[in-house]
């Protein structure tokens, strides 16, 4: 998923992708907290849902897209 993201974030931004990664790594934390608040409505069983986010945001992509930000704020190469 890298490869295509990255090219998607050359076309339309990092900023945007980066916001749309950030997304389905927040609801899948808020999903861990809401069914272990909610016990008694939701089988604790449904906490294993949560990783399926992970394929809208994945940790690959969201980490090489920090750095890629970070590495912009530099301007030599070298400190890069």
């Amino acid at each position: 998923m890298t490869i295509p993201l990255g090219f998607l974030s050359e076309k339309y931004g990092t900023r945007l992708l980066f916001l749309l990664n950030l997304a389905p790594r927040a609801v899948m934390l808020a999903w861990a907290v809401v069914v272990g608040y909610f016990d008694k409505v939701f089988p604790t069983r449904a906490i294993v849902a949560a990783p399926f986010l992970s394929v809208f945001g994945g940790d690959c992509f969201f980490n090489a897209l920090t750095y890629t930000m970070a590495a912009g704020l530099t301007e030599e190469p070298n400190t890069r």
